[in-house]
């Protein structure tokens, strides 16, 4: 997910936004969708409020349009901009996910949560503020097997000496063995549990 797929840019001057960077028509910028007139511009930095003057448009080229061919994407591109009329507001940010336009992390979690790749083994986890966060983070490495055991390590391109689990001798050392399978984990889990 881009930041382009959560904001709109919504002009009202023109002075804050960049006429090619900034995403302020439709989607994209313009420095994408006319790279031959951005590399014309003299001022790669200007504002909408420097182009676009009295509903006129000015342009600053280093060298005319015309003249390399270009004058059809000049066209296209004062096409594109003609019905945009600036006011006297400040310019701002409107988030695409809440109807007033406004930002939330609520908003952006019902997002995430309805497009998350399900990733086997961590629907179970629970994330709940009574567990502390590291107890919760280890839970969720552990589920998609990031724990650096010794055959994730081996995995990853480190050199272990062996990756077979120290207590067990002979058995390898992966995620499932060193948490549940291993007998000195079940003396642990068992002690604890007691």
């Amino acid at each position: 997910m881009d930041v382009h797929d959560i904001f709109d840019v919504v002009i009202e001057s023109g002075k804050q936004t960049l006429f090619w960077y900034d995403p302020w028509l439709g989607s994209g910028n313009l420095k994408a969708k006319y790279p031959s007139l951005f590399e014309l511009e003299s001022r790669k930095r200007c504002r909408v409020s420097d182009r676009i003057v009295d509903s006129t448009h000015v342009w600053r080229w280093k060298s005319r349009p015309v003249v390399l061919g270009l004058d059809s994407a000049v066209s296209a591109l004062s096409r594109d901009i003609s019905n945009i009329r600036l006011g006297t507001g400040s310019d701002h940010w409107s988030c695409k996910l809440s109807v007033d336009g406004r930002y939330s992390v609520s908003s952006l979690r019902k997002i995430v949560d309805a497009t998350h790749v399900n990733i086997p083994g961590t629907s179970d986890i629970l994330w709940c503020k009574a567990v502390p966060i590291k107890v919760l983070c280890f839970v969720w490495r552990a589920a998609q097997d990031r724990i650096p055991t010794a055959m994730a390590l081996e995995k990853r391109g480190i050199v272990v000496n062996s990756n077979l689990c120290c207590s067990c001798i002979g058995i390898p050392e992966c995620t499932g063995h060193v948490l549940m399978d291993c007998s000195f984990a079940t003396v642990i889990r068992n002690n604890i549990l007691g």
